[in-house]
């Protein structure tokens, strides 16, 4: 006869392939979290603004550094496009219906986002797409669509490595970039109320991130509260920028229209 140990080895082996199936199973099995809003910010009204003036303003390269840069905060850079790039746009198109796709002339523009995080510096690279087109009244109006990211991490060598390992940024050959986790598209335009002039930034996002159905039960609340929290806070983060910038360009305005008279 088998020993108790004999045994008890016997049926780990028996029943081993059967809970391998089944664990194989259950990380197949992905549940999603979604956060998404759309989020309009309008600028104080122009005073004593005319309609050839302001579009005369909004059409130059400085605007879209003001709205891109967080009002000046950051470097806008202009970068050249390459096959990967243009593929990446094309895709972050397919996202929304009302995306223009993009054209010759168009911009691809950088931004560089630093977050400074318990031993480790990360910045993240941000490439939109750019579209000048006009709006139903004939005025200048900005598309921009997120296309893609580049993470890098600064830091001591052994946070750096543990950093890439968790998530494969390192993986990003010198030169490529990855398509945004993040889908954003954003309208820069110029509206009137009142007579007046102002500017307006209509920004819509979309995440949706993938994980595996058995961390369901240990999520610190229901899924639907998780989603409803992140959206706020991402909307929280966007805002902060975007009212920036929205508040720079009255500014902005007003000082070159003392130049350009």
């Amino acid at each position: 006869g088998l020993s108790i140990a004999q045994s008890f080895v016997q049926e780990r082996i028996r029943f081993a392939p059967r809970k391998h199936a089944a664990a194989l199973h259950a990380e197949k099995q992905k549940e999603t979290l979604k956060f998404g809003k759309e989020l309009l910010f309008t600028s104080k009204p122009l005073s004593d603004a005319k309609a050839e003036d302001v579009a005369n303003f909004f059409r130059r390269n400085e605007c879209l550094d003001l709205i891109l840069g967080a009002g000046g905060s950051r470097p806008v850079k202009e970068i050249t496009p390459t096959p990967q790039l243009k593929k990446l746009w094309l895709e972050a198109c397919d996202q929304f219906e009302s995306a223009s796709p993009p054209a010759d002339g168009d911009l691809m523009l950088s931004t560089d986002t630093v977050l400074f995080l318990p031993g480790i510096t990360l910045t993240t690279t941000g490439i939109n797409g750019v579209k000048l087109l006009e709006d139903e009244n004939g005025l200048p109006m900005y598309e921009t669509v997120l296309i893609a990211d580049r993470r890098t991490a600064k830091g001591p060598a052994p946070i750096v490595w543990i950093y890439n390992q968790l998530t494969g940024d390192d993986k990003v050959k010198e030169g490529e970039y990855s398509p945004p986790q993040a889908r954003v598209m954003s309208r820069s335009s110029i509206t009137e109320k009142n007579g007046k002039f102002a500017f307006k930034v209509d920004v819509v996002f979309r995440i949706v991130v993938e994980f595996p159905a058995v961390l369901v039960r240990i999520l610190p609340t229901s899924k639907e509260k998780m989603e409803e929290q992140g959206t706020n806070s991402i909307s929280k983060g966007i805002a902060k920028d975007v009212e920036i910038s929205i508040d720079s360009l009255p500014k902005a305005f007003q000082s070159w229209l003392v130049v350009a008279n």
